[in-house]
């Protein structure tokens, strides 16, 4: 090989060494745009994810709020009224539906003794409660102040009651820390809609107070009432 081939060889290899050098640059350009395009994808759902959440949650306590409520629970009381659609709202569980309406007794009282940081600790604790004794695929929500509401998807009336004296049973244990008590509605719902459900149970609810002032939750002065 004479020493004119051997210049052409190292300028041919020199050109190659360069193509893969850029080559390599490019693909590590890509494989960065990837990363980042993955990166700002995650912060992106996760973004979707703290909004979606913001738009549905009381931000005090953690649980649904009032909106979502309604949406959700008329849902539930539209495919209970379309008879029609029986069969399949039997496989949903949509056969049944109850309220408990909760009301916190004497929350006024509660905030002028320990504050209002008090206050929000006692929802907190009382909220927290209240989730730890239904089902995950029941809806408890904020439904405002010291209000909350609870919807049993394919629970009947005297099922509701159950699981009211479960959470009146829960708060009880927990008297002597919160000094608080609760005053309950249990409505067993089939043709009314969401704002007179819970104007009715409201209404039981302040007969209850009315008529009894209890130094513990109790069970049966629960009003029930069919809507």
């Amino acid at each position: 090989m004479n020493q004119e081939n051997i210049r052409l060889d190292i300028l041919e290899t020199s050109g190659d060494y360069k193509k893969n050098e850029e080559a390599s640059i490019f693909l590590e350009r890509i494989k960065k745009l990837e990363e980042k395009c993955e990166q700002l994808t995650a912060e992106n759902h996760a973004l979707k994810e703290i909004i979606e959440k913001d738009l549905i949650h009381d931000h005090l306590t953690g649980v649904k709020n009032r909106k979502y409520f309604e949406e959700r629970a008329e849902e539930i009381i539209s495919s209970v009224k379309k008879k029609e659609e029986s069969e399949e709202s039997r496989k949903e569980g949509y056969e049944h539906f109850s309220v408990l309406f909760i009301d916190i007794d004497h929350f006024k009282e509660i905030n002028d003794s320990l504050g209002h940081e008090g206050g929000d600790k006692v929802l907190k604790e009382i909220s927290g409660i209240i989730e730890e004794n239904v089902r995950n695929s029941d809806i408890v929500a904020r439904w405002g102040g010291e209000e909350f509401v609870v919807g049993l998807q394919g629970t009947n009336e005297e099922e509701a009651f159950g699981v009211a004296e479960k959470i009146r049973i829960a708060v009880d244990s927990h008297i002597g820390k919160m000094k608080t008590t609760l005053s309950v509605g249990v409505a067993f719902c089939n043709k009314d809609d969401v704002d007179s459900l819970i104007k009715k149970l409201t209404m039981q609810c302040i007969k209850q107070k009315t008529a009894e002032e209890t130094e513990q939750s109790d069970i049966a002065n629960y009003n029930s009432v069919e809507v």
